[in-house]
């Protein structure tokens, strides 16, 4: 099934294919990438809110305007986690 997808890094929207079944867990393991900018489905940019250095995280989600984002800073080593808004 066709989903619409927001690029993390830039909002632009296009459509990616995807399973009914991953529809509820995202796995950033995908080919595409962001038309615009050319980012990697998956994966956006966060700031750490410890040391503020900006980093490529995995978008453990699929749904459409969701922030939900993992992973540990390569500067401070402290862990990035921020909470689903959807």
């Amino acid at each position: 099934m066709d989903t619409q997808y927001d690029c993390a890094d830039c909002g632009c929207r296009f459509l990616i294919d995807i399973s009914e079944e991953k529809t509820r867990t995202f796995r950033s393991s995908r080919p595409e990438r962001c038309p615009r900018c050319g980012q990697e489905v998956g994966v956006g940019e966060v700031t750490c809110r410890e040391c503020g250095t900006a980093f490529p995280a995995n978008m453990p989600h699929w749904h459409i305007h969701c922030t939900l984002a993992a992973g540990p800073c390569p500067n401070c080593g402290k862990e990035y986690v921020s909470a689903c808004i959807c």
